[in-house]
């Protein structure tokens, strides 16, 4: 996945996250989950790139994956 193609994805998980606080709606929230789990993904995918080519990226992070 390009930058790009990452931005507009979280771009639009933040849309269905908005729309469902904003409704309560089921449908919203199962496309925002939808959507949080392909960012989830590409998260931990980048990171496991970052990993094999020892990149410094996990220590600027509070957290592990």
């Amino acid at each position: 996945m390009t930058p790009e193609d990452f931005f507009v994805l979280v771009t639009r998980m933040r849309k269905e996250q908005k729309d469902y606080f904003r409704t309560y709606s089921s449908y919203y929230l199962k496309r925002a989950k939808d959507l949080e789990k392909q960012v989830d993904n590409e998260i931990e995918r980048v990171a496991e790139i970052a990993k094999l080519k020892n990149l410094e990226i996990q220590k600027k992070l509070d957290f592990k994956f």
